[in-house]
């Protein structure tokens, strides 16, 4: 998605819509928990192969919708307005990315660079965090306050999907705001370290307080759903520090742009 929104994005609207963009999987939970809660306990094939069948099918049919109505770039777009396409290519300045030249990728270059570098680590300790309470939180739910409470498994899956609506909702407000601070108060490289700052150390402050409750299952659930809710405001952060320069680094390995080393931003954070 970080390359699709490098060619779909102007600078000025990149914010907004890659974090609409983002919000998408964390509604999916919402939904998906509670469901494949229900297809446990009710559904066909004895119960818990159902979940891979209904979401494998799902998943099929959202990949025919997308290869039909997904491009690559506006340019390749059959339906899209002329003065759509002249606007957003002009924003980007895609007449001055577009070639056919092939050059060899500059690998020392990228792994030498502090901004990589940065970007990496932090999106290690994110999708570290993200991945390990998506797959444990049902787990943490049965087997710890579970011994005590007698959770039902569709309840669990209820519960389970509680901090992913606050996530969404975290996610969705975090471009608008990311925008309004780096447009009235603060650099916008500040201002994606700030955002980065405060959803990291917060989500594991909330975190860290589910240790102190641990026989409340009404405060444990509120103190998971702040938490994973404050890690939404990265999407404010990091994730859209690079979408264009990411684009053009994955299409430049492919051959199909110039060399990275000559667009502007790649030696520092980008200012999109």
């Amino acid at each position: 998605m970080l390359a699709m929104w490098g060619q779909w994005a102007p600078p000025k609207e990149r914010t907004r819509l890659a974090t609409i963009s983002f919000s998408g999987p964390y509604v999916g939970n919402v939904l998906s928990f509670p469901l494949s809660a229900l297809l446990c306990e009710y559904g066909f094939d004895g119960g818990w192969p159902s979940v891979f069948y209904v979401f494998g099918s799902v998943g099929v049919v959202w990949f025919i919708f997308w290869v039909l109505l997904a491009h690559s770039t506006p340019a390749d777009h059959p339906r899209i307005s002329s003065d759509e396409r002249n606007y957003i290519e002009r924003s980007l300045d895609s007449e001055n990315t577009r070639t056919k030249d092939r050059a060899k990728t500059p690998w020392f270059q990228i792994l030498t660079s502090p901004p990589v570098w940065g970007l990496m680590i932090v999106y290690f300790c994110t999708n570290w965090g993200f991945y390990t309470l998506l797959t444990c939180i049902p787990i943490f739910l049965k087997q710890t306050l579970g011994c005590n409470n007698n959770i039902p498994i569709v309840l669990n899956g209820i519960y389970s999907s509680i901090p992913y609506v606050f996530l969404s909702l975290s996610t969705l407000l975090s471009g608008p705001l990311a925008d309004y601070i780096r447009s009235h108060w603060l650099s916008t490289g500040v201002t994606r370290k700030l955002m980065d700052i405060v959803a990291m150390m917060s989500s594991a402050f909330f975190l860290l307080m589910c240790g102190y409750f641990g026989d409340s299952i009404p405060m444990v659930i509120t103190f998971l759903a702040v938490s994973v809710g404050m890690g939404g405001f990265v999407a404010g952060g990091h994730s859209v520090n690079q979408p264009r320069h990411w684009g053009f680094v994955c299409r430049n390995i492919d051959g199909d742009h110039k060399h990275v080393r000559n667009h502007p931003r790649f030696h520092r954070p980008s200012s999109c």
